[in-house]
């Protein structure tokens, strides 16, 4: 190698910055770190169970597979799914006791068709960055739904950043 590559992951930093998020923002009623793409390449086994460790409750997962494993591995805490599944993936996350992130009609049809008891989801609004969720104008169509269903139970609502960047300016 011409260059060495490494990261150094110090998780005393690691519940550093964890205590002056969860000071900063003690009334969120949620605190769900992403150790998806494998803690972006930290080590998600390892970075899950020093959250736990600290009392972390929620993580969140991009792929079904990252929920596996993480099951696999003895995390028995929530976990949130954010990517979207099809009837398979839908099975497997019922099965796992993991969270569904729903962003599109699609998703919420799945889940009705394979529930065989209620489900609690996460529903993902799009308010501006144009990638993923329902449009607010489906809102009160999509509550409707979610309240009138047995199968479904909304235990949360959820958006990305409209800026992400200026968020941290």
């Amino acid at each position: 190698m011409f260059r060495k590559t490494y990261a150094e992951i110090n998780l005393d930093h690691l519940e550093h910055n964890l205590r002056v998020f969860q000071k900063g923002f003690s009334s969120a009623p949620l605190i769900c770190p992403m150790v998806k793409a494998n803690a972006y390449g930290h080590g998600d086994i390892q970075i899950a169970h020093c959250l736990d460790l600290l009392g972390v409750r929620t993580l969140g997962v991009c792929l079904i597979e990252e929920g596996l494993l993480l099951r696999k591995f003895g995390f028995d805490k929530e976990i949130l799914v954010f990517r979207g599944f099809d009837r398979q993936g839908a099975q497997e996350i019922i099965a796992e006791k993991m969270t569904p992130v729903v962003s599109s009609w699609k998703h919420l049809e799945i889940l009705e068709e394979v529930a065989t008891e209620p489900v609690f989801v996460h529903l993902k609004f799009d308010t501006g960055m144009n990638r993923l969720g329902f449009s607010v104008q489906d809102a009160d169509q999509l509550l409707q739904r979610c309240w009138q269903n047995k199968k479904i139970r909304v235990k949360a609502i959820l958006t990305h950043l409209y800026e992400g960047e200026k968020a941290l300016e």
